[in-house]
């Protein structure tokens, strides 16, 4: 927008400057997150598999394309159960390649893990945000839109402390969850 001078209206150049200056400064975390699996995929490669080669892998692309058309229900299904089972197991794969001597792939996988925690993060507080504009209960709305979309179990072992930092409180998959693996 221009004001009467013809110059561009501050508050919606403000406006754009909020919007904009996050996402730059994010750039940097995603290309050093880019590198990260890059390092991870050279490792796979080095044992003679690859990203992507395993049923798992395709998960996370059906989960997108089953939600494409709700962002509430994509935000559930993918940081909020897949990235969130990644919390529940990377802790263990790092400590069976620490046991077996490969301290390089512990730390891809520790640093992956990190950056899940803050995906995750990301994921559930944008869930809660558009729960909230959209005056739904989001654990009630995350539930409800788990058994719609989500084509699996959520399944324990849960790492409390891991979703607990991103935001995910039990009582979110609880519900979902049976009791007697909760």
């Amino acid at each position: 927008m221009r004001d009467v001078g013809g110059r561009p209206d501050a508050a919606r150049h403000e406006e754009v400057r909020a919007v904009v200056r996050p996402r730059r400064r994010g750039v940097g975390r995603r290309l050093r997150g880019v590198r990260r699996r890059a390092g991870l995929s050279l490792g796979l490669r080095a044992l003679g598999a690859r990203y992507g080669a395993l049923p798992a892998h395709d998960g996370l692309w059906e989960a997108a394309a089953e939600t494409a058309h709700d962002l509430l229900a994509r935000l559930a299904v993918v940081p909020m159960v897949l990235e969130a089972r990644g919390l529940d197991v990377t802790p263990g794969l790092t400590a069976a390649f620490e046991r077996a001597g490969d301290a390089r792939s512990a730390a891809i996988l520790g640093r992956i893990y990190r950056d899940e925690i803050r995906h995750v993060a990301a994921g559930t507080r944008w869930f809660e945000s558009a729960c909230e504009s959209r005056g739904f209960a989001a654990v009630a709305q995350w539930q409800r839109l788990i058994r719609a979309h989500f084509k699996g179990v959520v399944k324990p072992p849960f790492n409390d402390s891991a979703r607990g930092q991103a935001g995910l409180s039990r009582e979110y998959y609880s519900g979902v969850a049976a009791p007697a693996q909760v």
